[in-house]
């Protein structure tokens, strides 16, 4: 659960990265729900399996 939403979220933040209408505020916000969603899944013993979620994306970007 907690790691299809962290993949929700960073694919948000890939798109909106590239928004005409993009605001910081909005940046700031996915990236501290990203972080809480990290957390969870350290918390749900899923965090190895994040950590490299959040890897592979940074290489791509």
């Amino acid at each position: 659960h907690y790691l299809s939403l962290l993949q929700r979220l960073v694919a948000l933040k890939n798109t909106y990265q590239t928004d005409a209408d993009y605001e910081a505020w909005m940046m700031g916000a996915l990236n501290k729900a990203i972080y809480s969603t990290l957390r969870d899944c350290i918390e749900a013993n899923v965090g190895d399996e994040a950590k490299e979620l959040l890897n592979r994306e940074q290489h791509v970007n």
